[in-house]
């Protein structure tokens, strides 16, 4: 993956305003008008950079309620979440989000968003749709990155993001996939958890 900070970057960018599960809109038109809502809130708080607080609530709170973080906790655990309890399910949803909003807060914090452009999107059945796009910032190459979504209660809903045609779920399960495979679900639950102490 050439930039893994740009694959969370892209978190933000998608957030969406309440219209979002209107009918009328489409996955696509509902990326062009957050990431124009997105900027601005950035552009009118500069200083949201030397305050991690605001900085992780304003990712909590534009951010999380659009991603199925059940679908990609699956993704992220493959055989293993089947074989885990409700109760490490829900621990390791928890932390898993809140690794992702904190290491998306320090990538932002340094990122200079220039544009994004947008593909055609490639739906996959009816309730499941690619939305490609490129991001431009930093002064370095445009980076591809696609949003995957699938309707969820009449919401669309991301499950995953390919960046650079690397996808993020995979990733991540490749990197904790041997943690887990050795020590169990506990040890990965337990190693996020100091991780996201230390970055408080």
């Amino acid at each position: 993956m050439r930039n893994v900070a740009a694959a969370l970057l892209s978190l933000l960018l998608l957030s969406a305003p309440p219209a979002f599960a209107d009918s009328h809109e489409t996955p696509e038109s509902v990326i062009r008008s957050a990431t124009n809502s997105v900027v601005e809130r950035l552009e009118a708080n500069p200083d949201l950079s030397r305050d991690p607080g605001r900085l992780y609530a304003m990712v909590n709170d534009v951010v999380l309620p659009h991603f199925d973080f059940n679908r990609i906790a699956r993704r992220v655990l493959g055989k293993y979440w089947r074989r885990a309890s409700d109760d490490q399910k829900r621990r390791f949803i928890s932390e898993f989000q809140t690794l992702l909003v904190k290491t998306y807060a320090v990538a932002v914090a340094s990122y200079e968003y220039e544009g994004i452009a947008y593909r055609s999107p490639r739906s996959r059945s009816e309730t499941e749709i690619s939305v490609p796009t490129e991001i431009t910032g930093n002064g370095g190459p445009g980076i591809p990155i696609t949003y995957e979504l699938h309707l969820v209660d009449g919401s669309w809903k991301v499950y995953d993001i390919v960046v650079d045609g690397v996808s993020l779920s995979l990733t991540y399960r490749n990197d904790f996939r041997s943690l887990v495979r050795q020590r169990g679900i506990d040890a990965l639950i337990a190693r996020l958890m100091a991780h996201n102490h230390e970055t408080r």
